[in-house]
């Protein structure tokens, strides 16, 4: 019971956080959590999808802003972050979230000039809101 109640108290905690726009925080927070129940597992699994959607779109945000081996690597980092959020959402079925994380990620290799893997990312998008 107090264990319920210490991860349910982390998780009002990781949701001020991201509230309060502390990601690194709340992201390093719910990454610790050890989820004692199936619901708790969910939200976490949740959260840290949508902590890795925002900190992907941070990465290509701070890509559009610069140039060369930077902006590559900034790309890069923001590809590494949409596929974590890709794979949170797929393990609970979240096919809005997941088809944000495909459709972002199409974006970035486009940017990249990957346009084959783009157009697999788009297609990945389209049938998680389809099936």
């Amino acid at each position: 019971m107090s264990q319920n109640r210490n991860v349910e108290t982390l998780l009002h905690r990781a949701r001020l956080l991201i509230e309060e726009g502390q990601h690194e925080l709340a992201l390093a927070g719910l990454e610790s959590i050890d989820a004692s129940t199936e619901e708790h597992q969910q939200e976490i699994t949740y959260l840290l999808g949508k902590m890795y959607l925002m900190a992907g779109k941070e990465a290509q945000a701070k890509a559009r802003q610069v140039e060369g081996e930077q902006q590559k690597k900034l790309f890069e980092e923001a590809i590494e972050w949409f596929e974590k959020a890709q794979k949170q959402f797929s393990l609970i079925q979240e096919r809005d979230n997941i088809a944000e994380a495909y459709s972002s990620w199409a974006e970035v290799l486009e940017e990249l000039g990957h346009l084959q893997e783009a157009l697999a990312c788009w297609k990945s998008a389209y049938e998680a809101l389809c099936y």
